[in-house]
């Protein structure tokens, strides 16, 4: 049951922490399921139940991950969406934090730079810009 207990929580994308969140739970608790070393409590079992896990699935690995009878109006399409606008999300935060270093990095070098060179870089820069824009 470990296994597919992190197998829910990889397809929910989420952490441990926020996991045991989710179901009501410390985290360490959490860690001993996931590790297995202990089973979860019924009413573990209940809220991943109410949130669409089929509970045959997770006690016996047999069948679907998700329950047929999700909570009302959302639909395993739903799931999956999510699932990819969240996996985009997290794509897009490490690309802004590289573009964010990467211009911390810039601005490092230009502060370097004397006041002459300074302005030449930066008018060169912003002719980029402007042609880029056009």
């Amino acid at each position: 049951m470990n296994a597919r207990l992190k197998k829910i929580r990889k397809f929910l994308g989420l952490s441990q922490k926020d996991f045991a969140n989710m179901l009501n739970i410390g985290l360490r608790t959490y860690q001993t399921y996931e590790s297995g070393d202990r089973d979860p409590l019924y009413s573990v079992i209940t809220k991943l139940s109410e949130i669409g896990i089929d509970i045959n699935w997770l006690i016996s690995g047999e069948g679907s991950m998700l329950n047929k009878h999700l909570p009302d109006g959302i639909t395993v399409k739903d799931i999956e969406e999510y699932q990819r606008i969240s996996e985009k999300i997290d794509a897009q935060i490490k690309e802004n934090a590289l573009l964010d270093e990467k211009m911390r990095t810039i601005s490092e070098r230009l502060e370097e730079l004397d006041d002459e060179a300074r302005d030449m870089m930066l008018e060169s820069f912003l002719t980029i810009l402007k042609a880029k824009v056009s």
